[in-house]
């Protein structure tokens, strides 16, 4: 588990790369090796810089583990600018599933219309909304 300025968030780290990264606790707390502790240590300045304004672009490197849609999906998502959103519909288009919008939000782990709804993070909208208005600064 990390405590960041984002709030407690889960994480899993397998070698030289981070696998899993949610918002809260799942009870999981496997210590690993050194170099993965060093990653998850890592992961949690980056996260606390990013929470004041400070930080744009992550650099921890990713593994996570999907299917290949899903893979396909967060690799997209990836390729937002700073303080630009995309709709599901937009990200299924980029991807060549130009259908997929639903699909798509599923992968994201929220609804899919243009609301605020379907944020399952602790804080669920307030959360959400407090991460669009850090891109927004």
């Amino acid at each position: 588990m990390l405590q960041t300025a984002l709030g407690t968030m889960t994480a899993t780290a397998e070698g030289d790369a981070v696998t899993r990264l949610r918002f809260g606790s799942d009870g999981e707390s496997v210590p690993g090796t050194a170099e993965e502790r060093a990653l998850l240590e890592r992961l949690a300045r980056e996260l606390n810089a990013y929470a004041r304004g400070e930080r744009k672009r992550f650099t921890v490197p990713l593994r996570p583990a999907g299917t290949p849609f899903q893979l396909q999906v967060w690799e997209a998502l990836q390729t937002i600018p700073w303080g630009e959103r995309r709709s599901y519909g937009q990200i299924a288009a980029q991807i060549g599933r130009s259908g997929a919008a639903r699909a798509v939000g599923r992968a994201c782990g929220a609804g899919q219309n243009g609301t605020l709804t379907g944020f399952s993070a602790p804080g669920g909208t307030g959360m959400k909304k407090r991460l669009l208005a850090l891109e927004q600064q």
